[in-house]
């Protein structure tokens, strides 16, 4: 069986300080968004999220209806 962090390229840090360095290195290699697409993709998730509440309590309601309807 193979260790997967012994894989080319994977290398454990030799200690808590290199392990911090490295990953501020990886953070430096981030692309960021900007503040616009954030706060598009920040408004788009909240919509999504709202409609799907919206739709989940409607099918609830349904549900509770036909319940309440033919058991109770």
């Amino acid at each position: 069986m193979v260790n997967p962090s012994s894989g080319p390229g994977l290398r454990r840090p030799s200690g808590l300080f290199s392990f911090i360095r490295e990953v501020f290195s990886e953070l430096r290699k981030t692309a960021w968004p900007t503040r616009e697409q954030t706060a598009r993709l920040a408004f788009f998730v909240v919509i999504i999220g709202l409609t799907i509440g919206v739709f989940l309590g409607l099918v609830d309601m349904g549900f509770a209806q036909i319940f309440n309807r033919f058991i109770l």
